[in-house]
């Protein structure tokens, strides 16, 4: 399924603006694969998961694939962009996926965890998911390759906002960042997991 996904990016997604033509021969590795780095950071008992502005249904996809278990909902305010997750979803039989399309603001669920790649600055996005996560909800947010956990802009957050924050994976290819595990209530900053 996994590379049925890598195909429809290739076949659909690249013409829509979804995936960068410079990407076109490195979609497995620099969407896909990247993707998945989010399932090791799930907890086991996280059961909604919540893909905030999902764009290409990247990392929320290929999540869903590698964890049936998982309620994968894809919130993506942008209308031709929802249209291609619904294609997605109607193509790749994924009884675990649920598409919205619509502003984060608009949504009244609750999810274990959210998921954020390519969203915005961290404080920024951790305003928009916060209110979507339920009590002891954990969002994992794919930053960067100029991370720095020591910037004023995450001192800032983790004190106004009481947050601990740890690193779920680390980088791997010189362009990516690491996944940064966000949640509600301050431990000792910036941990590795």
């Amino acid at each position: 399924m996994l590379s049925a996904y890598r195909e429809l990016l290739q076949d659909q997604g690249l013409g829509l603006g979804l995936i960068a033509k410079g990407d076109a021969g490195r979609i497995w590795e620099r969407h896909v694969l990247d993707s998945l780095r989010a399932v090791d950071c799930l907890r086991p008992a996280d059961r909604a998961v919540a893909d905030v502005g999902s764009g290409g249904g990247l990392p929320g996809i290929p999540v869903a694939i590698a964890r049936p278990d998982v309620q994968v909902t894809l919130i993506e305010p942008r209308a031709r962009r929802a249209a291609f997750l619904e294609m997605a979803m109607e193509r790749l039989p994924l009884d675990n996926l649920t598409v919205i399309a619509g502003p984060a603001e608009s949504v009244r669920g609750r999810f274990d965890a959210g998921l954020a790649r390519a969203l915005g600055p961290i404080d920024r996005t951790w305003a928009l998911v916060a209110p979507l996560l339920s009590a002891g909800g954990l969002l994992v947010y794919f930053a960067g390759r100029s991370w720095n956990a020591s910037s004023p802009e995450v001192r800032s957050l983790i004190a106004d906002a009481e947050l601990d924050l740890r690193i779920g994976a680390p980088a791997v290819f010189p362009w990516q960042g690491p996944l940064v595990i966000m949640s509600r209530g301050r431990r000792d900053p910036v941990q590795r997991s």
